[in-house]
């Protein structure tokens, strides 16, 4: 499965996403682990969950979930709300090319505030948008919003016994490889990064390595590594290698999501962890052995009970 080329300066110096940066990310979607571990899962609840109703796409990106929840899952319409100018671009030309103008909308809106009405949805959908937020409100600098405001934002959209999809990575202190001999790609992967002397090179070299799908970087003494899990502590800010681009991303393990999700006055309904169930597995679907052992993602299905 390949990936595109990484786009020289992903991010503007305002940290939103570039139009080429944009443009990767919506062709890598979730990559071939999220593909294998995650999709499945989450467009299962959408198809249970969206017929006939109108969600809110908090994290809309490129708009792939808003539009396949109207085009597969019976959505009547999607309302959906990204802080990234050029993924808004990027997400309406989306709409245009397939058809779903009338029936998806693309606003500005952060972790923080969505300018909608409280109670205005009965379904919301919040996919890998927590990786992207600090924990502390002093790391939040553009604003943006933390954790704890994205989930009280979706309890306060949601109408009392409305359902929230969310989907959140939680293998940030594993470096994830496709196939083959992991110890020998991430040797050359971190060759690659050690001559890397800023973010945007970073981003260059290693951004469309196909052989690693997911990896934490560092800045240590002015170069950049690949983590040690005790170096990816709860909230530290990190770059993370994923499918065709190098992103920032705030560490979360599921404890802290699961506090956050409930102080936020949210019922987790189920709770699911995928992961493959033998070596066999991951040799027949070209995933390293870490996905045996570790789950990449935790799926969530939560409701608002008052």
């Amino acid at each position: 499965m390949s990936s595109p080329a990484v786009p020289e300066g992903a991010r503007d110096v305002a940290g939103y996403v570039t139009a080429a940066g944009a443009q990767a990310y919506a062709e890598a979607r979730h990559g071939l682990d999220g593909a294998t571990l995650l999709d499945p899962i989450f467009q299962s609840y959408m198809k249970d969950y969206c017929p006939g109703k109108e969600p809110i796409d908090i994290g809309s990106g490129a708009a792939p979930w808003a539009i396949y929840a109207v085009r597969e899952c019976g959505a009547t319409a999607v309302s959906g709300y990204d802080n990234s100018p050029q993924m808004r671009d990027k997400a309406r030309q989306a709409l245009v090319e397939a058809g779903m103008t009338g029936k998806i909308t693309i606003e500005n809106g952060t972790a923080k505030h969505l300018p909608v009405e409280s109670g205005a949805f009965s379904v919301a959908l919040s996919f890998n948008v927590g990786c992207a937020l600090p924990s502390r409100k002093e790391d939040d600098e553009h604003e943006g919003g933390t954790l704890v405001d994205h989930f009280s934002e979706v309890e306060r959209v949601l109408e009392p016994g409305g359902v929230a999809i969310v989907t959140a990575p939680v293998s940030l202190k594993t470096p994830f490889t496709t196939y083959g001999n992991e110890k020998s790609k991430l040797v050359a992967f971190e060759e690659a990064l050690s001559e890397a002397k800023d973010i945007e090179v970073v981003r260059q070299a290693v951004g469309s390595n196909e052989d690693v799908l997911r990896a934490t970087i560092i800045e240590d003494q002015g170069t950049f590594r690949v983590a040690r899990p005790e170096e990816v502590w709860i909230g530290r800010k990190v770059l993370r290698k994923i499918p065709g681009l190098v992103v920032p991303n705030f560490a979360h393990d599921e404890a802290e999501y699961e506090s956050t999700i409930t102080d936020a006055g949210l019922q987790i309904v189920e709770r699911k962890t995928p992961t493959l169930a033998d070596e066999a597995e991951a040799e027949q679907l070209a995933l390293g052995l870490p996905y045996v052992k570790h789950n990449p993602f935790v799926i969530y299905l939560l409701q608002k009970t008052a």
